[in-house]
């Protein structure tokens, strides 16, 4: 890997440039060199998708690698994608549903930590918290939740 003063390095025949990448190939009947110059897209951590149903912000976030979602508040925030996924898209509303009626104090004892502690268990759609939730979006909405 060879550097340079500003930001620059090179590796394997790939040039990096603060925000574009440079590649350089070789050919290898000639000594044509095939150039590619690309623009790097930064994606922000957390990005606004969207309201649901008009009235819960949705939002997703790289740091979550495309999985999962979490709803903190009156807010949902998916991992990238996720969003569209009916798995959580008629689920985590619930929660932000069940925050308004809870309030925040009842909604972490009650439902978001019992919810983060038991979601690696193969049988954590089965707890009450997350079957409230899924209900209460399917009575609210009409829009069911696969697991349910």
């Amino acid at each position: 890997m060879l550097r340079d003063g500003n930001g620059s390095y090179s590796e394997n025949g790939t040039v990096f440039l603060e925000g574009f990448t440079i590649h350089a190939k070789k050919e290898t009947t000639t000594d044509a060199f095939e150039i590619a110059f690309e623009k790097e897209e930064k994606s922000p951590l957390l990005k606004f998708v969207g309201m649901r149903k008009g009235i819960i912000p949705e939002f997703e976030s790289i740091l979550m690698e495309g999985k999962g979602a979490v709803t903190p508040a009156f807010f949902i925030i998916y991992g990238t994608g996720s969003s569209k996924n009916p798995r959580y898209a008629n689920h985590e509303p619930g929660y932000a549903i069940q925050f308004l009626l809870m309030g925040p104090s009842r909604y972490y004892a009650e439902i978001a930590i019992p919810s983060l502690l038991t979601a690696h268990l193969d049988n954590a759609m089965d707890m009450p918290w997350e079957k409230s939730a899924s209900i209460l979006w399917y009575t609210l909405t009409g829009e069911k939740d696969p697991d349910l």
